[in-house]
């Protein structure tokens, strides 16, 4: 497996500048970027299925749901933060597991739907289900709190581990074969692999960074309600990342980040017209850079690399 150097350099860039980050940043834009940061990791989770498998899921908000109540329960301080965030992720994926098992079956539009549908399900069933949710004004989570700091550098050192770990698994043989279905499952099944185990195995690996992601979601907010299983948060991660850029590592964060200060940032200029908002950047970035914002700036990168070669 080969990392190109360039990718590398702009990793370790990255995590300098967050890093330094919040020296620079008020209260406000400290949380701001931490919720972005899981809001990354979330799109990354569909990414994985979308970018990299090709499964348009409309059910991420079922795993991330299921990772923070997991989370919520087996919460108990934080000197034992990294077992119930490694809870939150494995329930998730066992989950992710038997929903793969059960929508791979079909395909097109119709898996579209069944995921859709599946989403709404566990949303309504969150909301009835009281006794262990806390419905619509959900469960607290007992936890004294750290200070801003603290959590912001807990989430970015997390954030980097997925992202290392995401990179190695898409150039690994078993992300070669994830792409291979998403080009081409008949090519695929051609070349002797179970295209349903495959498939199987990357809602499994999606639904572990959903957990993940809802797990430290329900941490840093202090609480867990069945509007995280609500359909739109699975919403969110397909706007987030298509206009990032579908099947890259970097593409879910960016567009997290975009359509979060637009969000909260500029509520104030903004207002009830988000939703507009949202809607014209996504019919832009598919008119003018499809592949996009990752793909537009390595547009721009490949041609100041060719114009500097041709000096």
């Amino acid at each position: 497996m080969r990392i190109r150097v360039e990718y590398a350099v702009v990793f370790l860039l990255s995590a300098f500048i967050l890093a330094a980050t919040p020296v620079f940043l008020g209260k406000f834009h400290l949380i701001l970027l931490t919720e972005t940061l899981i809001w990354g990791i979330f799109a990354l989770s569909f990414d994985l299925v979308y970018g990299y498998t090709g499964m348009l899921s409309f059910g991420q908000s079922v795993f991330f749901g299921t990772g923070a109540y997991v989370f919520v329960y087996s919460f108990e301080g934080i000197a034992g933060l990294v077992i119930p965030l490694v809870l939150a992720a494995l329930v998730s994926a066992v989950l992710g597991s038997f929903v793969g098992w059960a929508v791979v079956r079909v395909s097109g539009a119709r898996f579209f739907l069944v995921t859709l549908v599946l989403a709404i399900l566990f949303h309504l069933l969150a909301i009835e289900g009281r006794w262990l949710t806390g419905g619509d004004d959900g469960l607290i989570v007992p936890v004294g709190f750290p200070g801003l700091e603290y959590n912001y550098y807990l989430v970015l050192g997390i954030s980097a581990l997925t992202v290392m770990g995401t990179v190695i698994l898409v150039k690994s043989p078993l992300g070669l074969v994830f792409k291979m279905i998403r080009d081409s499952e008949r090519r695929t099944r051609l070349l002797g692999y179970s295209v349903k185990k495959y498939k199987i195995i990357a809602f499994s690996l999606s639904g572990l960074l959903a957990g993940l992601a809802g797990g430290l979601y329900s941490y840093i907010s202090g609480f867990a309600s069945a509007g995280f299983f609500h359909w739109s948060r699975s919403a969110d991660v397909v706007i987030w990342t298509i206009l990032g850029g579908a099947g890259t590592v970097a593409g879910p964060f960016i567009g997290a980040a975009l359509l979060t200060f637009v969000r909260d940032s500029l509520s104030a200029i903004t207002g009830k017209i988000y939703p507009v908002l949202v809607g014209g950047l996504i019919v832009f970035s598919v008119l003018v850079f499809p592949r996009g914002v990752i793909g537009m700036l390595g547009e721009v990168y490949e041609k100041i690399k060719e114009g500097w070669h041709g000096r």
